[in-house]
């Protein structure tokens, strides 16, 4: 089922607390609380969620593509296999949703987010904008972090095990500090990580 877009002043576009297998085109909603609602295998496409929350809701298997969600509050909510595609995520605070969280991003810009804590095994995040977003405390067994900008992003006693960053770049890893175990990496980036060891290169 496909919805057209509403208009901005709408206090929320969803008639009931279960959404499923429905298509959002469009919708413009600003500063508006979502609460309790469901959503299951449903597509947003060029919607804009500014300033929103979706609060004690429930994401499972959800599409969100050429969307706008900054500073969008998660609380509470919970997010299963749901993938967010050239889409703008600025600002949120992610350790704020359920946690173990399934998301993946590719093409997205989401500079300021907080991912603290958070168990994020296997996360995608591909060719996006990660600047001076909150790794600290985090799991990321397994993630795919391809060709990402970390600038000034926060990586502390972050588990990145087994994690792909090939052609990542900007991060600023300390290897005493995080877990690095079968980590990979690429050059020229893979340089910056020798920054903290006292040694000499010539």
């Amino acid at each position: 089922m496909r919805e057209e877009a509403m208009p901005a002043d709408q206090t929320s576009p969803f008639e009931s607390e279960d959404s499923n297998d429905r298509e959002f085109v469009g919708l413009h909603v600003e500063k508006s609380k979502i609460e309790d609602t469901t959503f299951c295998h449903c597509k947003f496409i060029d919607c804009r969620f500014s300033a929103c929350g979706f609060v004690d809701c429930a994401f499972d298997k959800c599409l969100f593509d050429r969307c706008d969600l900054s500073l969008l509050d998660v609380a509470h909510t919970s997010f299963r296999e749901t993938y967010f595609l050239a889409s703008k995520a600025i600002g949120i605070n992610w350790a704020q949703s359920s946690n173990p969280a399934s998301i993946h991003f590719k093409d997205c810009v989401i500079n300021y987010s907080v991912f603290f804590g958070m168990s994020l095994m296997r996360m995608k995040m591909v060719h996006c904008v990660a600047h001076e977003a909150n790794f600290a405390d985090a799991n990321l067994t397994g993630a795919i972090l391809r060709e990402t900008d970390f600038q000034n992003s926060l990586f502390s006693n972050t588990n990145l095990t087994g994690a792909d960053l090939e052609g990542a770049e900007n991060y600023s890893i300390n290897p005493n500090h995080n877990t690095l175990k079968k980590t990979i990496f690429s050059l020229p980036e893979a340089i910056s990580l020798l920054g903290t060891l006292d040694i000499i290169l010539k």
